[in-house]
């Protein structure tokens, strides 16, 4: 495949859209619309567990596919802020929670998504703290439940964050299995 033009349709301080048209070697002629932030961007995922071992997640909804999805707390880092704040920060947002005892655990690149790198935190003994404060377009919920529920949840199709998944397995709370 071979780039032959290329043209910016949308681009505001968030979020830029771009037409780009390859040729391969047949000359067939394909046209992709690619969309991603306008700056280069890194996402931290949070897996919040509770003094007594439960795990948060939450339910969002997206409107794209227009339903809610389940997945952890994850946002992207802004370029004045570190990783820690935006762990901390996203944490007290989106489950109300806070913790002094968090773990980095590994990073990945992500493909087909808007982030570029996405870097996965396990934040253990979270406690309560704070009310929760979306941003007004932000339809989120959180839930608590045993780790080994929210493994049945993976294996019954309920979690369908790639992501998600992956943190989840990573962190070696178990292997899912879908024979």
């Amino acid at each position: 495949m071979k780039k032959i033009k290329e043209e910016i349709v949308y681009t505001n301080w968030f979020r830029k859209v771009i037409s780009k048209d390859f040729i391969d070697n047949k000359w067939n002629k394909s046209n992709f619309l690619i969309s991603w932030h306008t700056w280069p961007v890194e996402a931290v995922t949070i897996i919040p567990i509770l003094k007594n071992g439960n795990i948060l997640y939450i339910k969002e909804f997206r409107y794209w596919i227009e339903d809610y999805i389940i997945q952890f707390p994850m946002w992207a880092v802004d370029e004045w802020k570190t990783e820690k704040y935006t762990v901390l920060n996203e944490l007290r947002e989106e489950v109300w929670y806070s913790s002094n005892n968090i773990e980095y655990i590994w990073k990945t690149i992500v493909w087909n998504y808007d982030i570029n790198i996405s870097k996965c935190y396990l934040v253990k003994n979270c406690i309560k703290i704070w009310e929760q404060d979306l941003w007004i377009w932000e339809n989120i919920d959180f839930f608590e439940t045993s780790i080994n529920d929210f493994e049945k949840m993976i294996l019954n199709w309920k979690v369908l964050c790639p992501l998600s998944i992956s943190w989840f397995t990573y962190c070696g709370f178990k292997t899912p299995s879908f024979s």
